[in-house]
């Protein structure tokens, strides 16, 4: 009968699953920032669309006496179009394994109590935190780098592409900014600021960057009352002196980048190097297009798949019931807007 092991295996079940995906959560939560800086849009197509609006901030203009006004004009940017992708984890577990991990051998429990293997149960959560942790990948690449890249599961050929965005939203410095008390880097970030004001239409709520761009701001920031060296605690309050509310953000998170079509990895920061990125006075960057996952025949298979977070798992019998296939899919792409971008590098 089709999905037999699953009905054998209760902690699959969609109320189990939730249960303690739901207690997950609680206790150690996924540290992503995509659901708010591009949170979930649902699209009526695979294409996006985006229709950027010009920065052109027009007036009025003084006429002469029974003269005609100034004709203002509709100022439109440029539009781009993308397609959504699926994305998708995948684990199989073979008929070996299934047994292994059933029987009470205490070596194996304990491993699996100890978070070092993971049972069946646990790889549906383990498959869907692979989904969002690359959708937050993909955001922030896109975001700070102006590109969109992908790596083919089978092949490991990794395919990259610019996204288009106007490169006077990506400016980099001529010089590596430098600290200490005759350094430029927070002279220099308060002239970011003031510029990435004019493209996001006020102030940025917050600049997020690597922690050694901040030590450079904070060392050569001004000195306070009685020569009093500024501190990481209170360079924001320097800052707010000049009139900046925007806050520092420091981003040191890291992921493991797939580097081939097996198991080579390379950690890597959300925040590239160097970069700032300044978000807008609400700080949404843009939003994550998806549709919902569909596959034909699946939807009518009792048991076919779970949803998880958003993420659905599919559930699949193979080699005569003695391998089960478990798919993570979610079929959406994070994508900024371009009058919400303003990205710095300060080359350090």
């Amino acid at each position: 009968m089709a999905f037999d092991l699953l009905r054998r295996m209760q902690r699959l079940s969609p109320q189990n699953i939730t249960i303690r995906e739901q207690a997950r959560l609680e206790e150690n939560p996924l540290d992503l920032r995509w659901p708010a800086l591009a949170p979930r849009l649902q699209a009526n197509s695979l294409k996006i669309r985006d229709l950027t609006k010009a920065t052109l901030r027009l007036t009025a203009e003084y006429r002469a006496w029974n003269a005609n006004g100034r004709e203002l004009w509709e100022a439109v940017g440029p539009q781009s179009e993308w397609e959504i992708l699926p994305l998708t984890a995948t684990k199989h577990l073979d008929e070996r394994r299934m047994l292994e991990l059933s029987l009470p051998d205490p070596a194996i429990r304990s491993l699996i109590d100890n978070g070092v293997v993971a049972d069946v149960g646990r790889w549906s959560t383990l498959l869907a935190d692979a989904v969002h942790r690359r959708i937050e990948a993909a955001f922030f690449e896109g975001w700070l780098s102006n590109t969109f890249s992908m790596r083919d599961p089978v092949s490991g050929t990794a395919l990259a592409g610019p996204l288009g965005f106007s490169a006077s939203r990506y400016v980099a410095a001529g010089v590596a900014w430098t600290g200490g008390s005759g350094g430029t880097a927070y002279n220099n970030f308060v002239t970011q600021v003031q510029n990435a004001a004019r493209f996001l239409g006020g102030q940025p709520s917050v600049a997020r960057m690597r922690d050694a761009t901040f030590q450079l701001i904070v060392s050569s920031a001004p000195a306070g009352p009685n020569a009093q060296r500024p501190t990481v605690t209170n360079v924001n309050e320097r800052l707010a002196e000049q009139g900046i509310r925007t806050a520092i953000v420091v981003d040191e998170r890291t992921y493991d980048k797939s580097t081939d079509g097996g198991q080579g990895t390379a950690t890597t920061f959300f925040v590239p190097t160097g970069k700032i990125g300044f978000q807008p006075p609400d700080g949404r960057i843009g939003n994550t297009h998806s549709v919902a996952a569909s596959r034909g025949g699946k939807e009518l298979v009792t048991n076919a798949k779970v949803n998880l977070q958003d993420v659905t798992i599919w559930y699949s019998e193979l080699n005569r019931g003695m391998t089960l296939l478990m798919e993570a899919e979610n079929i959406a792409v994070p994508m900024p807007e371009e009058q919400r971008l303003y990205v710095y590098d300060a080359l350090v």
